[in-house]
């Protein structure tokens, strides 16, 4: 069975949209085509704590931060648009009636998340079961991850190329493998105080 691909907001697409034709043909962007460009493969964006993760906790407990837009051109994913979830938009956005503008970025997380897409699809487990498309991330960790998320509670987790150490890009993990191969950097990590010194 395919991935099943959330359906985008109206609002959300139309602010990708806006934001798409905003873009400049110079500097990070140079390029790309406002009139070549679209939306593909939306998909939800969950941040898991590094603090939750040094403690144990399951991926369960990421909370949805967002939904992201892969943006292709030409038939190749060039970009990425992401919005916020209204619970953690600026207020500035909420006060203009929710329309929190898209942040366009590009890098090696566009081109991985569309690698592992590509993968996932391909595992025996997702042509036989239903999955859900998520993206799980730890910035504390540099990790995005693809989460297929099951029904049934059989989650898999694919690290999107460049993946952290600790783990393989586009290696599948249960929630349990994940979490325990990051368990102890983002201990060590949560424990280290940033505070300034006199």
């Amino acid at each position: 069975m395919p991935l099943k691909i959330i359906q985008a907001r109206v609002d959300h697409v139309d602010s990708v949209q806006r934001a798409i034709r905003a873009i400049s043909p110079r500097g990070a962007f140079a390029g790309l085509s406002a009139a070549r460009l679209h939306t593909s493969v939306p998909h939800p964006v969950y941040l898991l704590k590094l603090e939750d993760l040094a403690k144990g906790e399951s991926v369960s407990s990421a909370r949805r931060v967002g939904t992201r837009f892969l943006l292709v051109q030409d038939g190749k994913p060039v970009a990425a648009a992401e919005l916020p979830e209204p619970a953690v938009a600026s207020a500035a956005a909420r006060a203009s009636q929710g329309n929190s503008p898209a942040q366009l970025n590009r890098g090696p997380f566009v081109q991985g998340t569309h690698a592992a897409i590509e993968h996932a699809e391909t595992l025996h487990e997702v042509r036989s079961n239903d999955y859900e498309l998520r993206l799980l991330r730890v910035p504390a960790l540099y990790l995005e991850a693809l989460w297929l998320h099951s029904p049934q509670g059989a989650d898999i987790l694919i690290p999107v190329e460049p993946a952290p150490p600790e783990l393989v890009a586009g290696q599948s993990y249960n929630p349990t493998e994940l979490v325990g191969a990051l368990r102890s950097r983002a201990a060590q990590l949560a424990q280290f105080d940033s505070s300034p010194t006199s």
